[in-house]
C-alpha cells in the first residue's frame, strides 16, 4: 500500500512509527517509497498533494475472497466459530 501525506512533517511522524507494536497485536510497518513509478504518477497527479493516495499493490488482496462489513475501530473484533470453517 502507497500512502502519500499532505506534509513532510506527517511524513516524518509516520516514519518514526515503523515497527511499533500497538495493543499487543497490530505491528506497523513504514518505509519510504523508492518506487519511480509510484512517484512520477502521484507528481501528475495535482490532486495528490492535497488528499493521501492509497494504492494497494499486494498480490492476496486480488484473490476474490468474501469480506464482511467493515466494522469501526472502536468496536471490538469478535470471532465465531464459522469464521473458522
Amino acid at each position: 500500500m502507497h500512502i502519500q501525506y499532505q506534509s513532510k512533517l506527517q511524513a516524518r511522524k509516520a516514519l518514526s512509527k515503523d515497527g511499533k507494536i500497538f495493543g499487543e497485536a497490530i505491528m506497523i510497518g513504514v518505509k519510504p517509497c523508492i518506487d519511480k513509478g509510484v512517484m512520477e504518477c502521484s507528481d501528475r497527479s495535482g490532486a495528490a498533494v492535497f488528499t493521501p493516495t492509497v494504492k494497494n499493490t499486494n498480490s492476496v488482496a486480488s484473490i476474490s475472497t468474501p469480506r464482511s462489513s467493515m466494522r469501526p475501530l472502536s468496536t471490538p473484533l469478535t470471532h465465531t466459530n464459522a469464521d473458522y470453517q
